[in-house]
C-alpha cells in the first residue's frame, strides 16, 4: 500500500473506482483546489461527509474515499468550473490539515483483490432481476451490465447503481474485500428486490403507472 499527500473534496455522495461524476465548482476554496491539480495530474480526493443529526454546525467526515481524476473540464467566465471526474484506487484517509485555502491530506491507497467470479455472477444475475422490476416499472431504460467486467469491477458498479442510503452506499466503499463487498450487495438485492415487487404489486393493484419515473393513476 502505498500514502500520498492530496488535496480532498468533501463532498455528501460516494465515489466509487471507475464511476464518474459530474461536478460543478463555485466555492472558492474548491476552485482554487481545481486550478491547483489541473495540469498536474488532475488528481484530488472525494470522501463522504455527512451532517451530524445532533449538531447543526457539525459533520461526520468518513475516512475511507477514492481517488478523483479529472476527465474533462470547462472553465467558465467567472471562474467557476464544470467537470466530470473518475474514480479510481480507494484510499484511507490517515491524518487530516485545514492549513491551505482548502484541505490537504495524508492518505494511503488500498489494494484490491480480484474476487469471486461465482459471486460476481450471483450479483449479476441478482441486479438484472432488480432492474427488470424496478425499470419496468417506471417505464425508463434500465442501465446496461458492463460486459467483461471483472468481479471488483462489477462490484463497484452495481454499487453504484443501486438506490441505497449513502451510508449503506459508504459501507460498500468501506468492505475489506471484493468477495465481501459482492456478498453485502447480494443481501442488499435481496432486501431490495423485495421491496420493488412489493410496490410494483401495490401500484399495479391501484391502477398506478410511472412514465419516467412520475406516477399517474390510469383510473
Amino acid at each position: 500500500m502505498s500514502e500520498m499527500e492530496i488535496p480532498v473534496f468533501p463532498l455528501s455522495l460516494v465515489l466509487y473506482p471507475g464511476m464518474t461524476l459530474p461536478l460543478h465548482i463555485f466555492e472558492a476554496r474548491y476552485k482554487q483546489l481545481i486550478a491547483d491539480v489541473h495540469g498536474v495530474g488532475g488528481v484530488f480526493g472525494i470522501v463522504l461527509v455527512e451532517p451530524d443529526a445532533d449538531d447543526a454546525e457539525g459533520a461526520r467526515l468518513h475516512t475511507v474515499g477514492a481517488l478523483a481524476r479529472i476527465t474533462q473540464l470547462e472553465p467558465l467566465p467567472d471562474g467557476r468550473y464544470n467537470l466530470v471526474v473518475q474514480g479510481e484506487r480507494r484510499m484511507r484517509l490517515l491524518d487530516w490539515q485545514e492549513e491551505h485555502v482548502y484541505a490537504t491530506a495524508h492518505v494511503q491507497l488500498l489494494d484490491e483483490d480480484l474476487g469471486s467470479d461465482i459471486l460476481a455472477g450471483l450479483v449479476r444475475a441478482r441486479f438484472g432481476e432488480y432492474n427488470d422490476i424496478l425499470f419496468t416499472l417506471v417505464q425508463m431504460a434500465a442501465p446496461t451490465l458492463p460486459d467483461g467486467a471483472t468481479a471488483v469491477e462489477l462490484s463497484y458498479w452495481v454499487a453504484s447503481n443501486m438506490h441505497l442510503e449513502w451510508a449503506e452506499k459508504q459501507f460498500l466503499l468501506r468492505c475489506e474485500s471484493t468477495d465481501e463487498r459482492l456478498s453485502s450487495l447480494l443481501q442488499l438485492l435481496a432486501r431490495e428486490i423485495q421491496k420493488v415487487s412489493m410496490f410494483s404489486e401495490q401500484a399495479l393493484q391501484q391502477g398506478k403507472q410511472f412514465i419516467g419515473g412520475v406516477p399517474f393513476s390510469v383510473n
